[in-house]
């Protein structure tokens, strides 16, 4: 029996539509058993959501506009371990773990982790601009928040992007926490905020101010408060 399985398709899928049925191109990926190929330096581990949740990214990196990943409830996915893909404010398909009992059914061994995305969002794309570099250092500024469990990571990432517009770069996850200490129903998470101008060098003064408005919006936005 093949216990490390990685297959996908392209096709045509057909939906129900409000006078005829609607057809759409779309792609489709399903990984089962360990998440890298067998080896000596290392212990195995089974496929997991982030594993494929890499490849639908590198796949969604091709329409160069922002993605979201929403907890789902369909009835074919792990309770809590999938996710509607939201492209630009459409759902343009799902990923996760299968259902146990939909697995089981299949008669498929262990993990089976899968995702299928429509294939026209992903190749309707702006043609790429080059951006001026910045001549001038970044600022990092690290915070530790509390925030509703159910809160997904796109609302906060979207959150700060509007407020800073521009001046923000890039922010970087390093720590998530669920446990004691905490809220029931809350999780923290510590994030880097990079923050640069393309002009001029940012003055502390700047960076706090820019801190002190993304905090600002994150609680009003995403009940979101500075862990003490």
């Amino acid at each position: 029996m093949q216990r490390r399985v990685r297959l996908f398709e392209l096709g045509r899928v057909f939906h129900a539509g409000s006078e005829a049925p609607r057809e759409t191109q779309r792609i489709a990926a399903i990984a089962i058993g360990s998440a890298r190929p067998e080896q000596w330096s290392g212990p195995r581990e089974e496929i997991d959501f982030y594993e494929m949740k890499s490849v639908a990214e590198s796949l969604l990196g091709l329409s160069r506009a922002t993605v979201e990943f929403r907890p789902a409830d369909d009835s074919f996915c792990h309770p809590g371990r999938s996710a509607r893909i939201w492209r630009q404010g459409r759902d343009i398909g799902w990923i996760g773990h299968l259902h146990p009992g939909v697995a089981k059914a299949l008669d498929l061994p262990g993990e089976v982790v899968a995702f299928e995305l429509d294939v026209e969002p992903l190749v309707a794309r702006a043609v790429p601009r080059a951006g001026e570099i910045s001549r001038f250092p970044s600022v990092r500024r690290d915070l530790a928040l509390v925030v509703p469990e159910a809160t997904p990571w796109s609302d906060l990432r979207a959150c700060l992007e509007r407020t800073l517009a521009g001046r923000l770069q890039d922010v970087v996850v390093f720590d998530e926490y669920r446990g004691p200490g905490l809220e029931t129903g809350t999780k923290s998470l510590a994030m880097g905020l990079i923050l640069q101008e393309v002009s001029r060098t940012l003055t502390d003064s700047e960076a706090d101010e820019a801190v002190q408005l993304a905090l600002a919006a994150l609680d009003r936005d995403c009940q979101a408060r500075i862990r003490s």
